[in-house]
C-alpha cells in the first residue's frame, strides 16, 4: 500500500512539473559501476548546468553556472533563475569555481581563475575585490556582511576575512579554508580539512568565526575518487548540514554527530554541490548522468535538480 501511495505521489509530481521542468524518470535506477578502462569514447551534452546557489533572501531564486564543454572557446557564464516565473537572466562571464549568493543581492565569485569579484544579480555593479595574489573559495556570511576566502602567497596559505567591500578584517596563516559553508547565524564555518602530515586522513571540520578549530564533524580515510567530498551547505537551523560524495547526499547534526543518507548516488548518477533553501523549501544539487550510447561510447550530461528537504521528489530543472 505504501509503495502504491509513493507511486501516485511521484506521478502527480511529474504531471505538475511537466510543462516547465523535466521529471527524473529511471535515471537513478541503474547504479552498476562503470568500467572506465573499457570506455573508448566520451561524448558530452552541449550545455552543462553547474554550481546552483539559492538566494538567501528569496528562495524562489538561485544562480548557476552555464558551461559548454564542446566549445573550447566558451567562457563560463553566471545566470539567475526564478523557480516561480521560470525566467532566467544572464549576469556575467569568465566565471570560475562556485559563485555564492550573499545579502542585499550581492553575488561573490571567482573570475579569471584566482580573482574575487562581486556583482548584483541583474549584472550591475560588477567589480573586483581581490586581484593580487591567488584567491579562491569565497564564502559570504548571510548573518552580517563578511566574507571568508583562501589566499595563497608563494607557499603560504591564509584564511582571509573581509567585509563585503573588500576591507580585510583579519587573517590566519597556515590554515586552509576550502569548499566550505558559513552558518546562517554567522557563528560557525564548515571547511574541508586534511591531515598536513601527508596521511590520507580528511573530512569536514567545524570552525568558529576566527577560524579556530572546534571539532571534526566528519573524518575518514581518503582512498579514491569515490571518497571525494563534493560540496556542503547548512540548514537554516545552523545545527544540521548536508554534504555530498559519489555515494550520495548526507545530512549531519553537529551536536549529536548523527549522520543519515538522504539521497543515493552512484557511478552513473553522481550528485554534488548542494544548496539549501533558507525557507526550508528544498535542496538544489548538481547532477551528472552517464548513459551508454553504443558499444564503448558514453554520454555525459549535467543538470541541476531540486529535491525536498529529505532529498526526495526530485525534478530536473529545465534551464535550456
Amino acid at each position: 500500500m505504501i509503495l502504491i501511495i509513493k507511486r501516485i505521489i511521484t506521478v502527480l509530481m511529474m504531471l505538475f512539473f511537466i510543462s516547465c521542468d523535466k521529471p527524473i524518470i529511471d535515471i537513478f535506477t541503474d547504479c552498476d559501476s562503470i568500467n572506465y578502462s573499457s570506455i573508448n569514447t566520451w561524448e558530452y551534452a552541449n550545455n552543462y548546468y553547474l554550481a546552483p546557489c539559492f538566494n538567501p533572501e528569496n528562495s524562489n531564486e538561485f544562480i548557476y553556472v552555464l558551461d559548454k564543454p564542446n566549445d573550447p572557446t566558451f567562457s563560463k557564464q553566471l545566470w539567475k533563475y526564478n523557480l516561480t516565473t521560470k525566467e532566467k537572466s544572464y549576469i556575467t562571464d569568465n566565471v570560475w569555481y562556485y559563485p555564492k549568493y550573499g545579502l542585499d543581492d550581492w553575488i561573490f565569485l571567482n573570475r579569471f581563475n584566482q580573482q574575487i569579484w562581486k556583482v548584483k544579480s541583474n549584472g550591475d555593479s560588477l567589480q573586483p575585490l581581490f586581484t593580487e595574489e591567488l584567491n579562491y573559495d569565497v564564502e559570504p556570511c548571510i548573518h552580517d556582511k563578511r566574507i571568508v576566502f583562501r589566499r595563497i602567497i608563494e607557499s603560504d596559505y591564509f584564511v582571509m576575512f573581509s567585509d563585503y567591500n573588500g576591507n580585510i578584517l583579519y587573517q590566519t596563516i597556515d590554515k586552509v579554508f576550502s569548499d566550505g559553508a558559513w552558518s546562517g547565524n554567522g557563528e560557525k564555518i564548515l571547511s574541508l580539512y586534511s591531515n598536513n602530515s601527508g596521511s590520507l586522513d580528511m573530512g569536514i571540520a567545524l570552525y568558529d568565526t576566527l577560524f579556530n578549530l572546534e571539532k571534526i564533524t566528519l573524518g575518514f580515510q581518503y582512498e579514491s575518487y569515490y571518497d571525494a567530498i563534493h560540496g556542503m551547505d547548512w540548514f537554516s537551523d545552523s545545527e544540521n548540514f548536508v554534504w555530498c560524495k559519489l555515494s550520495g547526499l548526507y545530512k549531519v547534526n553537529i551536536n549529536t554527530g548523527v549522520q543519515e543518507l538522504l539521497k543515493e548516488g552512484c557511478d552513473v548518477s553522481e550528485i554534488g554541490w548542494p544548496s539549501v533553501a533558507s525557507d526550508n523549501s528544498g535542496i538544489l544539487l548538481e547532477s551528472y548522468v552517464r548513459s551508454k550510447i553504443e558499444n564503448n561510447t558514453w554520454l555525459m550530461e549535467s543538470n541541476i535538480i531540486l529535491t525536498d528537504m529529505n532529498g526526495e521528489n526530485e525534478i530536473i530543472l529545465n534551464l535550456d
